[in-house]
């Protein structure tokens, strides 16, 4: 019912995008270098991506596939078993496109999970979907195409680190950090650096990184301390 009265934005023309009453805006300029890494890899769906967002096709293939991911029926998909980046994966290979990893997934999915549930309803999860398309061609063609280029990616990188408004930013983060006070490591579920910065949930987070604990295991008491 949602789905049929929703009129997209044209992909591109919008930094905020809102999709329905009490959702927090998605910040597509702060999202999009999130995806940097997969827009060339997807550079070659653009035009057919911008067709299926502003038709909403993409939405509705997108809701289509949830009700095949929904195997117990319960009208959500839920974080912590995987359940919706695998949702994710399937749109993207519906569509011929390189998906997004988990990490990259989580900084969209956060937006829609206002109620800490660690699940996903329809609606939520087909908006995660067209949030995660639309960051991944917001950046354009021009610089989509240029972001894999080493050669292009330093000059960028180097003019960029001595301009003036990247120095000021060094410099305020370091004011910041001289007068921060970190919470001790396994004392707290839900952490918050700054103020108007959304807490992270650690227990949320934790089993993206369990493949590589075991790992870093002899580091604990160094990286503790």
């Amino acid at each position: 019912e949602w789905l049929s009265s929703y009129v997209p934005r044209r992909l591109g023309h919008s930094q905020m995008v809102r999709y329905f009453d009490g959702q927090q805006p998605i910040n597509l300029e702060v999202l999009a270098p999130t995806f940097r890494g997969i827009g060339p890899q997807n550079a070659r769906q653009r035009a057919r991506m911008l067709q299926a967002v502003e038709s909403r096709e993409l939405m509705q293939t997108a809701l289509h596939l949830f009700k095949e991911c929904d195997h117990d029926r319960t009208g959500a998909l839920t974080w912590n078993n995987g359940e919706i980046r695998k949702f994710i994966t399937k749109v993207f290979d519906d569509y011929d496109m390189l998906a997004p990893s988990e990490a990259q997934i989580y900084q969209i999915y956060t937006t829609f999970d206002a109620d800490r549930s660690h699940s996903l309803d329809p609606r939520e999860c087909i908006c995660l979907v067209d949030g995660i398309v639309r960051a991944i061609f917001h950046l354009g063609d021009s610089e989509s195409a240029t972001a894999g280029t080493s050669d292009i990616g330093a000059r960028e990188a180097h003019s960029t680190a001595t301009s003036p408004p990247v120095l000021e930013a060094y410099g305020l983060a370091e004011e910041w950090l001289s007068s921060y006070v970190p919470r001790r490591l396994g004392h707290s579920q839900m952490v918050r650096y700054f103020d108007g910065q959304q807490p992270i949930n650690l227990e949320v987070l934790a089993p993206t990184f369990r493949g590589i604990g075991p790992q870093n295991a002899r580091q604990r008491a160094r990286m503790l301390q």
